[in-house]
């Protein structure tokens, strides 16, 4: 019998060959160093019960199913109870002559890898949290000496207002007093703008990801500027069409303001005063350049340095461009300062709404997950629409990939090899058995067909 199998003592793992009935009639010679037994003890075993100790799976079902089907069976991942350890095993049944080959795999060594990969990325994390805590109260600082400063201005003006309206008054010059306090009322405004544009700002919870539309976020970022009355005399160029992506509007707004603040500041003694913004995109990222005419970044390897700045002593922290590439870190994007002729060119880059939706509801990827969550791609041009099923279904036990490009949804469908698809638009459909039209269907209906994938 043996002579039959000796092709099996030249591979590394163990290999076992039983009866139907679970007969131990032979074993390779890895079988010796693997189970730390001398042949002599491993012959002694009469069935592949007494030899192989595992827990919540039956060997001589395995057995069984094989030979039933006439065809390799694989168990699932198994505990083997060993001399000194307890190992990760798969087993592979296969079928030969009434007879069935047990080959053995240990992932023991690729188990405890994993394990030790999802404890770095605990502590990664930890680390992570501690240094945005650090740059949150450091930003706060900033953000409120920053709105002081603006707000002192218009009150000193309104001061000066009402000294003159008072006089005016005394006088009984009503054209005076008219004119005085239609300024007056006119610097009030500017104080409520401010402190409405920075209200609109830190509203947002700033730990919490959804889908927004990046173009608002950009044009709120320009009104919030607009009423500290930075962009006087400055053209705006904006090319900003819709274009969804995963952030957090409050912090992203927070590196907008201060790259236009920044611009702004580097053209105050240029004569053409101009700032581009324009959201690119290609087929993985989305791309906002920021652009303008001014005196230019003079040490770009330095810029992103903490306290770095070219600003007069008292006028800049340093910290803005260092914390802004912190926040587009944490949203796995990037800030780059790119040549340009004139001025400075600022590039900020982000991940595709699809690359990062499924990125970060994949706990497999995170090391959440010992296997793939089913797999679930969602199609709308609706910033609610896909902000209601992230917001509802990404700490549950689905990946999903969210999109807004209907010219790229079937090639989406097939690259990430998705478990199910469905589109809020009646124009975008696929022929694939998986897709499901819910156009016009209510939240109720989503969340259970969502559900149904979930559960398989």
């Amino acid at each position: 019998m043996s002579s039959t199998y000796d092709i099996f003592d030249h591979l590394q793992n163990p290999v076992i060959v039983v009866s139907h009935e679970g007969d131990i009639l032979y074993f390779n010679f890895v079988c010796s160093t693997y189970f730390k037994l001398p042949p002599r003890k491993i012959t002694a075993f009469k069935n592949i019960l007494e030899l192989l100790v595992v827990a919540d799976f039956d060997l001589l079902e395995g057995v069984q199913k094989s030979l039933k089907s006439d065809g390799p069976y694989v168990s699932p991942e198994v505990a083997l109870n060993l001399v000194e350890s307890i190992n990760t095993v798969v087993f592979k049944f296969i079928p030969l002559n009434n007879q069935v080959i047990i080959h053995l795999q240990d992932f023991s060594i690729e188990k405890h890898l994993h394990e030790k990969y999802k404890q770095q990325i605990i502590e990664l994390k930890s680390t992570h949290d501690q240094i945005v805590k650090s740059d949150k109260l450091t930003a706060l600082g900033e953000m409120i000496a920053g709105i002081s400063h603006e707000i002192s201005s218009p009150l000193t003006v309104a001061g000066d207002s009402l000294l003159a309206l008072s006089s005016s008054l005394d006088e009984k010059n009503f054209v005076d007093a008219s004119i005085q306090l239609s300024d007056l009322a006119e610097e009030f405004h500017r104080i409520k703008q401010i402190i409405s544009n920075m209200q609109a700002l830190t509203r947002n919870r700033e730990d919490v990801l959804t889908v927004i539309n990046l173009s608002d976020v950009i044009k709120d970022s320009i009104d919030f500027v607009k009423g500290l009355g930075v962009l006087k005399d400055i053209k705006l160029d904006l090319q900003i069409d819709q274009t969804l992506i995963l952030a957090n509007a409050g912090k992203l707004q927070q590196v907008l303001i201060n790259l236009i603040k920044n611009a702004a500041d580097a053209m105050s003694f240029v004569e053409e005063k101009k700032l581009s913004i324009h959201i690119l995109a290609d087929d993985f990222t989305v791309n906002i350049n920021v652009t303008d005419t001014g005196a230019g970044i003079k040490d770009p390897e330095k810029a992103f340095e903490m306290f770095y700045t070219t600003k007069e002593s008292g006028e800049g922290t340093g910290l803005g461009l260092a914390i802004s590439q912190k926040i587009m870190n944490a949203f796995h994007g990037n800030i780059t300062i790119l040549p340009s002729d004139i001025g400075a060119k600022i590039n900020l880059s982000l991940p595709k709404l699809d690359l990062e939706t499924f990125t970060t509801t994949n706990r497999y990827l995170s090391g959440g997950g010992d296997t793939e969550d089913p797999k679930l791609i969602v199609f709308s041009d609706n910033v609610v629409e896909l902000g209601q099923i992230y917001d509802h279904f990404s700490g549950d036990n689905i990946v999903l990939i969210l999109t807004d490009n209907p010219l790229t949804f079937q090639g989406l469908c097939d690259s990430y090899m998705v478990d199910a698809s469905m589109s809020f638009s009646e124009s975008v459909k696929s022929p694939d058995s998986i897709f499901r039209d819910f156009s016009g269907k209510s939240f109720d209906e989503v969340k259970k067909y969502i559900g149904e994938v979930k559960n398989g």
